[in-house]
């Protein structure tokens, strides 16, 4: 079986990670994402599969960041909605919200799966490194 093993995300495990649309700004992100908490990485026989987290805002209100690998395996992404789910009720949010890149339809159908909806198509040169974003959340 290819149980998903859990633990804190540590900024070197993108480095470790084969996922869509690699930037060389995600490691200097990667830094200031490991120290908000709650944040996980997935591992799935030995390999980092995907790390995210929620940045809370205020109370009510998060922001969440995730880094998959292009091919996950259907576990992964349950796991990542199971999460999202307990993490929604542990800390009592109420808005949920994410960024994808525009063009990118698997983030999109990836965020809408997980129950958010699209709030902004299309944020003009919003990523740290110029690209255009989508904006999607989720109002529980």
């Amino acid at each position: 079986m290819n149980e998903i093993q859990k633990r804190a995300f540590r900024s070197e495990d993108l480095l470790k990670m084969d996922y869509y649309d690699r930037s060389p700004s995600d490691y200097e992100s990667s830094r200031y994402l490991e120290t908000i908490e709650p944040n996980v990485t997935f591992i799935q026989c030995g390999k980092v599969v995907l790390c995210g987290g929620l940045n809370i805002f205020y109370p009510g209100c998060a922001e969440a960041w995730i880094f998959i690998s292009k091919n996950p395996g259907a576990s992964v992404p349950m796991g990542a909605k199971i999460l999202l789910d307990q993490w929604i009720r542990q800390y009592h949010l109420r808005r949920v919200q994410a960024l994808t890149l525009a063009d990118w339809k698997e983030g999109r159908r990836f965020l809408e799966w997980l129950g958010m909806r699209c709030e902004a198509d299309r944020m003009i040169q919003s990523s740290v490194d110029g690209k255009d974003q989508a904006m999607y959340a989720r109002v529980i």
